[in-house]
């Protein structure tokens, strides 16, 4: 069959409604799950950054604890005892230079059990800040004790200032940057945080501090360790600056003067408040957390914000590939579904698909409507094909009524067109006897009712032979191949005179050609529907008109007229395909108000339909579809 039976397109209506049932459960399933999945990534990022968060605090502690233990050593008051009794600590006569190496061993001794230590000195406020001991790292990491000449003067950093201020024992924090030596940025670049505690002389006085500086690579590094590709890492500190981002150039990006605003990049930073940590779902699609690490709460606090940053998308990446794999399951279920299903439907609509084939099979014009035995069929299916038969026979008896009927109308016709011809002859030969005596004794009246007589006995043989015409469409030719292309090119010659008079321009595309067709009727309906188009013009304006042509999708050809004029008013496009229809007075356009009549009954003969549509060109389009003229049929025993 050319189509699917009602029963498989019933069986492919269910199996497709549970397969949207299946997909729309699922997605709300999915739905749900991607929800889920969005919470437990927000838990995920607040425990990674408790987590970070924790260590950048342990590691800052024990710098702490560190640099005060280095603060309360011997040496350090030793060396201040000595400074002041001119060289020679008084409790025990060891030298300022003894000193100094007691305290180069402690310190070589803390950078050798840290590694993350950089660099520890000993820096006496007086003399410009000068360094009183010094030991740092060389170019493979071990501990070197530098040269007394070598030492610097550090009174014009920010983090001995800061020492200054702070009450002696107390350990101060200096901002995080990129370590210097002789004020120039030293490679490869190291991100450090020096701890400082004050020490004071005997007196009470402030003499100095104790500098550590830790290197923060290690702890960036181990903030980096086993994170999430698709996490997004990012440090600050509370001046706003990167001290971590996953763009390098914008890390530190302040000590090259490109100072980067944290807070415009992460809002979030901005609602913390008095809060240690924030996590929100942001309206861009990400889920970003927040924490804070207060490192000293002192005049000047001092705090590392850490930020973990992920899209929603990443999180319900897992999600998505599930349902990708759910809904290509669903997807051939659905598919197997439709393909079972239809199997049944053509198992158990086989009887009625033979008795359907059967019934195409089956000529009603040529012989009478009994179907054929069909082996095997149900007894529903020898029920239908019973009545269907009683209903075929009864079909062709009203068929063969009508055709009669139709002769005897069109004979009517024709016979009384024929016969009125008679007396309107008759008519006109009288009145033209009388114009042709001395008309001088009839009256003004007299002579303008003859002259309505003529014109009314004129009108009357157009009309009649238009009937006669119109009763005779398609009974005198044969069927026959039909080049439309041709028939437009006669159509056009019968109207050169009127096109060349209105000075018209006619278009004729490509047409095709008809198996079965009528041609006298085709080009009489071209020469109807182009004489229109020519008839019905905008006053003052040279006619406009084409005729296209395309193939309907039942293999039929639509005819296209087209033209500029005047055009049809919607409400009246039904009517003027009537007998004897007229829009316009017949003083403005001549004519029988029968020509779009003829087109009708000729696309009807070609077993199609005539229509109007607006026109492109601003008037009316005239449509016409045409199939092959049908077979005539084999005569009827008793018609």
């Amino acid at each position: 069959m050319g189509r699917l039976a009602l029963s498989t397109r019933f069986s492919v209506g269910v199996a497709l409604l549970v397969g949207l049932t299946a997909l729309a459960s699922t997605g709300l399933i999915f739905v749900r799950l991607d929800q889920a999945l969005v919470e437990a990534e927000v838990v995920e990022l607040e425990r990674a950054t408790e987590v970070r968060a924790t260590l950048i605090a342990d590691r800052v502690s024990e710098l702490v604890r560190d640099v005060r233990l280095l603060s309360g050593t011997p040496p350090v008051q030793g060396l201040i005892r000595a400074r002041q009794a001119g060289g020679v600590d008084p409790l025990d006569g060891t030298t300022s230079a003894l000193w100094r190496d007691r305290l180069s061993v402690i310190f070589d001794s803390t950078l050798r059990t840290k590694p993350t230590y950089l660099q520890v000195r000993y820096i006496g406020f007086a003399d410009g800040g000068r360094e009183l001991v010094r030991v740092d790292r060389d170019a493979q990491g071990r501990p070197q004790r530098t040269p007394d000449e070598a030492l610097q003067q550090k009174g014009h950093s920010h983090y001995v200032r800061r020492a200054q201020e702070t009450p002696p024992g107390q350990v101060s924090l200096s901002q995080i940057d990129l370590n210097r030596e002789h004020g120039a940025i030293s490679l490869p670049h190291a991100p450090v945080l020096r701890a400082m505690c004050t020490v004071a002389d005997p007196s009470g006085a402030p003499f100095g501090a104790v500098v550590l500086n830790l290197d923060l690579r290690e702890t960036f590094a181990e903030v980096l360790r086993g994170t999430a590709p698709e996490h997004r890492y990012t440090l600050s500190d509370e001046r706003n600056h990167f001290l971590l981002h996953p763009d390098p150039q914008r890390a530190f990006g302040f000590e090259f003067g490109r100072p980067g605003d944290a807070r415009t990049d992460l809002p979030l930073l901005a609602t913390l408040g008095d809060r240690v940590s924030q996590t929100a779902v942001l309206r861009s699609g990400h889920v970003l957390s927040v924490r804070r690490v207060h490192l000293e709460a002192a005049q000047v606090p001092r705090w590392i914000d850490l930020a973990i940053e992920t899209s929603s998308r990443a999180a319900t990446a897992v999600s998505r590939r599930v349902a990708g794999e759910a809904l290509f399951l669903v997807g051939v279920l659905c598919v197997l579904a439709i393909g079972v299903g239809h199997g049944l439907a053509r198992i158990a609509a086989r009887p009625v698909t033979d008795l359907v084939r059967a019934v195409r099979g089956l000529d009603l014009e040529a012989s009478p409507g009994q179907l054929p035995q069909l082996p095997g069929a149900t007894p529903e299916a020898e029920e239908l094909a019973r009545v269907l038969s009683l209903t075929f026979a009864r079909l062709q008896r009203r068929t063969r009524e009508l055709a009669a009927k139709n002769r005897e109308l069109e004979q009517f016709a024709y016979v009384a067109a024929h016969d009125l011809q008679e007396p309107v002859r008759t008519i006109s030969s009288f009145v033209a006897l009388l114009e042709q005596q001395d008309l001088s004794s009839l009256n003004e009246p007299g002579r303008q009712s003859l002259k309505f007589i003529t014109e009314s006995c004129a009108r009357m043989r157009e009309l009649i032979q238009a009937l006669l015409d119109y009763g005779r469409l398609g009974k005198q030719t044969e069927p026959s191949t039909v080049d439309l292309t041709e028939v437009a090119e006669q159509a056009l010659t019968d109207l050169r005179a009127t096109i060349e008079e209105r000075g018209a321009e006619v278009e004729v595309g490509a047409l095709p050609t008809l198996a079965r067709g009528l041609a006298p009727e085709l080009r009489a309906l071209l020469q109807n529907l182009i004489g229109n188009a020519l008839k019905f013009s905008r006053p003052g304006a040279a006619p406009r008109v084409q005729v296209l042509a395309e193939r309907d999708a039942t293999d039929g050809v639509v005819l296209t007229v087209q033209d500029d004029g005047i055009g049809i008013p919607p409400q009246h496009r039904a009517r003027v395909f009537r007998l004897f229809q007229r829009l316009h007075a017949r003083e403005d356009y001549a004519g029988t108000g029968i020509g779009l009549a003829h087109c009708h009954k000729i696309a009807e003969l070609h077993r199609g339909r005539i229509w109007i549509e607006d026109s492109p060109l601003g008037g009316a389009c005239f449509k016409v579809l045409l199939r092959d003229v049908a077979r005539p049929a084999a005569p009827q025993e008793g018609a």
